[in-house]
């Protein structure tokens, strides 16, 4: 493996891409790595060319991994407790196996200490009434075949459906007694989507004035 580059590694003066397999996608896939020539002795060009390749493998393996089976009814499919979703602790492993290394967020780590975990889908709960600092990290989109199934796949629906979710997480912090709290987006699409709302700024869609301004 290149020194510091994740999944890059050299053989005879070549660089590799090479990337480990999610392990349910290993009968399918026929392997357990998956191994592709970059063709340069550069090390610049070598990751300039790898990022584009992991994009599109990592979106292939989450398509299979997650997609709704041709001819499913989505409302079924949804409703359904035996589709196998994984949960936040597996899609968190899942997440960490296809980046292929543990960083801050990996269990264990000191970002654990003093820490609530909580799943965005999180509702009508007071056990986290106590909390009055949040991190938001997830960049909320809608599923799009349910948006295909409910016939509005715009994005003014997805920033909508992204609001209403981060603010029933947010809801259940100290704010819904009256109290302070430091919310933190990193997702910039997400904190436009927040301002927007709180200054009303919807005109254009949620989300789109502050990411123009």
């Amino acid at each position: 493996m290149a020194k510091g580059i994740p999944f890059l590694i050299k053989k005879r003066d070549i660089y590799y891409l090479q990337k480990r397999v999610p392990k349910k996608l290993i009968p399918t896939i026929g392997r357990e790595f998956v191994r592709l020539s970059l063709r340069t002795k550069d090390k610049a060009t070598a990751i300039r060319t790898a990022g584009p390749i992991l994009a599109a493998l990592e979106r292939d393996w989450h398509y299979q991994l997650f997609a709704i089976p041709v001819g499913t009814n989505v409302i079924d499919h949804f409703g359904s407790n035996d589709i196998g979703e994984p949960t936040l602790t597996e899609a968190a492993a899942s997440y960490i196996e296809m980046k292929g290394k543990a960083g801050v967020f990996a269990r264990g780590s000191k970002m654990f200490e003093n820490t609530n975990w909580i799943a965005n889908t999180t509702r009508g709960t007071n056990d986290y009434i106590h909390c009055s600092h949040l991190i938001y990290l997830y960049d909320k989109h809608l599923n799009k075949f349910v948006a295909r199934w409910l016939n509005d796949e715009s994005r003014r629906f997805d920033n909508a459906h992204a609001l209403t979710e981060l603010i029933q997480w947010v809801w259940r912090s100290r704010i819904r007694i009256g109290e302070p709290i430091t919310l933190y987006l990193p997702a910039p699409r997400m904190r436009g989507i927040l301002v927007d709302w709180l200054e009303g700024l919807d005109s254009k869609g949620f989300g789109e004035m502050s990411l123009a301004a």
